[in-house]
């Protein structure tokens, strides 16, 4: 089950004290001087660990998994949620701020996150999201490998152990004479993952067991697969892709697709132009936005953070340029290079002073006399996919709307164009489409 793991140099446990992955732990320790003892580069192995600050026990936990990872010979990271905790919602909170917490220690680490996710978890998933009334892709629960978004990079995401029940990883660590925490939180009926694990008994008794529920994931999963292909083969066949980041879709074959495809090809299209950096898992919104586009009325839709307009024979799709977008600070620097809104790759060569990147609606916000010295928008270029470019901005360490003077934009870098002052010997931007990293 760890071999695939081999192809990652670097890989992050996480572990929570609990026994799923702890038991992760040792098995992963154990593997990789397998790995050392045949003669092969076996991953080198770190410990995460989180202390989310919700129990008065959690620094204690998280001192003795790093305490545990030591003996093992593993270098161990304690990880804090800081800052105000929500009132309400605080499971899915906790659980956003772990995963955010790992994949950014991981993409500064050039590292894989493998966590200790097991059979049931993964039954409790598809419960969980079979009452939420999901699709294909939510029945398709957890898979064996993912990736997280990490601030301008993704994060391999491994979870080795779905097909091991729990029993078994408690009775590797008690072969092993370890013991391990218990989290509160696992018997609090308060969270919905605990009242599905409560009705695993009854379950059982009607034939619904974790190991029946994890064969319909893979079939689905298959299922999945083999859509997801004809999409990319769509996409490949019948999208234009354009340097300023919008695209335009054969509209005859776009409708020509069964209703599943159409939908997905949306997902796709919607998720990486509206900056998400994948595919949009709003599934009602975008059933909404299909049937919209079976209609007559209006021309132009907008969902998370991407603008479809349709034409006679093509539908065009951008980022929105009314919502404010992210900033990034270019360094100065011989060489860099970020990627800006999950978008655009932009590389800036012998840079000499700190510029900032932001979409060129919020640069003329800020400056809007600076428009006059911009080149002329191309007639194909739609004004909002023009608007929603990246632009290199000096002078622009804004606080909100509270912007110091004088501001100048040094660079349109998606199109080439640059100021005659601009502080830099070149910038250029990539459109990332369809790949995202």
């Amino acid at each position: 089950m760890l071999a695939p793991l081999r192809q990652w140099p670097v890989l992050a446990l996480a572990v929570s004290g609990g026994g799923d992955s702890l038991a992760l732990m040792h098995l992963a320790v154990d593997w990789a001087k397998r790995v050392a003892s045949e003669g092969a580069a076996a991953p080198r192995l770190h410990v995460l660990t989180v202390d989310h600050g919700l129990q008065a026990h959690s620094t204690r936990v998280a001192q003795d998994v790093c305490r545990r990872a030591a003996r093992l010979g593993l270098p161990c990271a304690v990880l804090r949620w800081r800052g105000e905790k929500p009132a309400s919602g605080i499971e899915e909170a906790a659980r956003g701020a772990r995963y955010d917490l790992m994949a950014r220690w991981c993409a500064r680490h050039r590292a894989a996150l493998v966590t200790a996710h097991t059979l049931e978890d993964q039954f409790e998933t598809f419960l969980m999201r079979l009452a939420r009334g999901s699709g294909l892709d939510g029945l398709c629960a957890m898979a064996e490998q993912t990736r997280l978004p990490a601030s301008d990079a993704f994060v391999p995401l491994l979870r080795p152990l779905l097909t091991v029940s729990r029993t078994r990883l408690r009775a590797t660590l008690r072969g092993l004479g370890e013991q391990w925490h218990e989290d509160p939180a696992n018997r609090d009926a308060r969270f919905e993952r605990v009242r599905w694990r409560r009705l695993l008994p009854l379950l059982r008794e009607a034939g619904i067991t974790p190991r029946a529920i994890a064969a319909a994931t893979r079939r689905l999963h298959r299922a999945r697969a083999a859509l997801e292909r004809q999409v990319e083969a769509f996409l490949r066949a019948h999208v234009a892709v354009h340097p300023t980041g919008h695209v335009l879709v054969e509209r005859s074959a776009f409708e020509d697709l069964p209703e599943e495809m159409r939908l997905r090809a949306l997902a796709e299209l919607m998720g990486r132009l509206g900056g998400t950096g994948g595919r949009l898992r709003d599934m009602a919104g975008l059933e909404r936005l299909l049937a919209w586009l079976q209609t007559e009325s209006g021309r132009a839709r907008v969902l998370a953070g991407a603008h479809l307009a349709r034409r006679k024979r093509a539908l065009v799709i951008g980022r929105e340029p009314g919502r404010p977008g992210p900033e990034a600070l270019l360094p100065p620097g011989e060489s860099t290079t970020i990627t800006w809104d999950n978008r655009y790759r932009i590389e800036v060569a012998n840079l000499h002073v700190p510029l900032r990147v932001m979409m060129l609606a919020r640069a003329l916000k800020h400056a809007p006399e600076n428009e006059k010295d911009l080149p002329t928008r191309p007639a194909h270029v739609p004004a909002f996919a023009w608007r929603a470019q990246p632009a290199l901005v000096r002078g622009a360490e804004t606080t909100g709307e509270r912007t110091p003077s004088p501001v100048f934009i040094a660079a349109l870098p998606a199109i080439g164009w640059h100021s005659p002052d601009a502080p830099f010997d070149m910038a250029r931007a990539k459109f990332l489409f369809p790949g995202g990293s």
